[in-house]
C-alpha cells in the first residue's frame, strides 16, 4: 500500500485531497497546525505539528515503519482572513518560507519519492470593485500579494536548488544593490512594481552592466542557464 503525506490537511483543499487520496488506496497521514474545522479528517492518522520548525518536519516525513513516505503533498502556509493578511505581511512570507524550506530539505533528506509542491496559498490577482468575476483562464500569470507572490518566487528558487539570500530590509534599492556587489553575489533578482506590470522580474550579473526581463514563469530556468554559462566560463 502507497503511504502519502498531506502538509496543510486541516485546511479545505487539504482535507479534501487526503480524502481523494484514501479512495485511491493510499494510508494518509495529515499534518497541520489545527484540525479540519467542518468535519472529521479521512486521515489514517493526524499529526498536530508545526511545521516552522525544522524538527517537527523531519518527524512528518518519517512513515511509522522509519521509511519515507511514497508522496508528500505541501499546501501547509500561514492563512488568515483579509484584516490579518493586510496586517501581518511579514509574518505570513517569514512562516510560509520556513514550512516549505524545511520540508523540501526533510523530504530530500530522507529520500520521499514523489514531492508536490504547490508554492503559494493566494495567486489569484487583486481585483477591482464590481469587477467582473474571475474566470480561471484569467487567472494565470498569478499576481498574488505582495507577502505570497514573495514566497512563491523564494520557495520556488530555494526548492529547485538555488541559493536564495532575500533582502526585504527597509532601505533604498541603491544600498540593496552595492551590499549586494559586496558580497559578491552572481546574480540579482529585483521585483518591483515596474517589473510586474509586464509580468517579468528583472535579472543582472554581477559581471555585467546591462540587466534583463525575464518572465516570472521562467526564471528558475533562465538562472540555471546563467549559472551553467558562468560556470563553463571559469572553466574553459
Amino acid at each position: 500500500m502507497k503511504k502519502a503525506l498531506v502538509c496543510g490537511a486541516g485546511g479545505f483543499i487539504g482535507s479534501h485531497l487526503v480524502k481523494r487520496l484514501k479512495k485511491e488506496g493510499y494510508w494518509v497521514r495529515g499534518v497541520d497546525l489545527k484540525y479540519p474545522e467542518f468535519s472529521d479528517s479521512a486521515a489514517d492518522e493526524f499529526q498536530i505539528q508545526d511545521l516552522r520548525e525544522q524538527l517537527n518536519c523531519e518527524r512528518a516525513v518519517i512513515t511509522r515503519e522509519g521509511g519515507p513516505f511514497d508522496e508528500v503533498y505541501q499546501l501547509a502556509a500561514d492563512m488568515g482572513g483579509m484584516g490579518f493578511i493586510h496586517a501581518a505581511e511579514c509574518e505570513i512570507m517569514r512562516n510560509s518560507s520556513l514550512v516549505n524550506i524545511h520540508m523540501t530539505d526533510a523530504s530530500a533528506r530522507t529520500g520521499v519519492k514523489r514531492y508536490f509542491f504547490s508554492s503559494s496559498a493566494c495567486v489569484y490577482r487583486d481585483m477591482e470593485p464590481e469587477e467582473p468575476e474571475l474566470s480561471e483562464d484569467e487567472a494565470y500569470p498569478a499576481l498574488p500579494d505582495n507577502e505570497y507572490g514573495w514566497e512563491k518566487l523564494y520557495a520556488e528558487l530555494d526548492s529547485a536548488g538555488f541559493e536564495v539570500l532575500f533582502d526585504d530590509r527597509q532601505e533604498s534599492p541603491g544600498v540593496k544593490f552595492n551590499d549586494a556587489d559586496l558580497l559578491g553575489i552572481p546574480i540579482r533578482v529585483t521585483v518591483s512594481p515596474r517589473t510586474l506590470k509586464q509580468d517579468c522580474v528583472e535579472v543582472k550579473r554581477r559581471s555585467e552592466k546591462e540587466s534583463q526581463l525575464v518572465p516570472l514563469a521562467e526564471i528558475a530556468g533562465r538562472l540555471k542557464e546563467l549559472i551553467d554559462e558562468g560556470l563553463s566560463a571559469l572553466s574553459s
